[in-house]
């Protein structure tokens, strides 16, 4: 089931740090945003954000790894039917 059981680590540190870069803190106006994707704002009005750019970029590797590390069944992992 698990091909490469270091990527899939890798791969769930990835996913915990793009959690971490915007857990909805009091003051974090991710409310406001123009363009966001997935749950990371990465435009507001202001311009772009950074933290949104690097943490959209960190859950596509994220994703990509993840498919990586798994052998077996990973189509139905991503795309349920």
């Amino acid at each position: 089931m698990i091909k490469n059981k270091s990527v899939l680590i890798i791969s769930a540190i990835l996913f915990c740090i793009c959690i971490c870069l915007y857990f909805p803190f009091p003051n974090n106006n991710s409310g406001n945003s123009l363009v966001a994707f997935m749950f990371l704002p990465i435009k507001n009005a202001d311009g772009y954000i950074m933290y949104g750019i690097i943490g959209t970029i960190l859950l596509i590797i994220a994703l990509i790894l993840l498919i990586i590390g798994i052998k077996k069944y990973y189509f139905r992992q991503f795309f349920p039917s």
